[in-house]
């Protein structure tokens, strides 16, 4: 078993600004995309994460998606994301975490495959999700629709939270695989909230 003691000592983490064009990907990265839910996210939020280097190779091990994101924004002309800076030759420059140091390339992509999974295996804790979904789109429906939930997630999502609390109508057809909440017909968008009982059509103004 691999032991935080068995690394090899490295510099500090640090952040530097480098140029969006030297950025090189890992040799090989499994984990799809979202790209235009990370273009979106960046847009909403600013570039909030910064990625990380392997000093031994000089290639991401973190941030591929978001790297490839403001690569497409910047070829699209569209506005600097808060959070990047901009060189003397208008080349965009993103944030990195500098000083991880992989052991050997099987160490590295270890390291690219656990970062994704603990991600994926930590779960919701659905209620609190519901609840603050609910106050997203109560505050900002914009906001509420760049979450990238469709509607079967939001069903299945109140279902899970508090069993009993989602109405349906069994007459109403099946609007089929949504690409979104705002895809569906209006009487199928009507939500209950499984936390406070409010209905609303999520991605509407209230």
């Amino acid at each position: 078993m691999v032991t935080g003691s068995s690394r090899i000592p490295t510099a500090p983490r640090s952040i530097e600004y480098v140029r969006l064009s030297d950025l090189i990907p890992a040799v090989r990265n499994p984990k799809e995309h979202d790209l235009e839910g990370a273009i979106a996210s960046i847009e909403d939020h600013g570039f909030a994460d910064a990625s990380i280097i392997d000093e031994r190779t000089q290639r991401l091990v973190v941030g591929h998606g978001r790297t490839e994101a403001l690569v497409v924004m910047k070829g699209r002309g569209l506005p600097i994301p808060d959070g990047i800076m901009v060189d003397e030759d208008g080349e965009w420059l993103v944030p990195l975490q500098r000083g991880w140091r992989s052991r050997n390339d099987a160490d590295a992509e270890a390291f690219i495959i656990r970062h994704n999974k603990l991600v994926e295996a930590g779960g919701w804790n659905d209620r609190m999700l519901a609840q603050m979904l609910h106050d997203v789109h109560a505050a900002d429906a914009a906001l509420f629709d760049g979450m990238g939930f469709t509607a079967d997630e939001l069903d299945d999502l109140w279902r899970v939270s508090d069993p009993g609390m989602l109405d349906t109508d069994p007459d109403e057809p099946d609007p089929g695989p949504a690409a979104s909440v705002a895809d569906m017909p209006a009487k199928s968008r009507i939500t209950t909230c499984p936390n406070c009982f409010h209905e609303f059509i999520p991605g509407e103004d209230r």
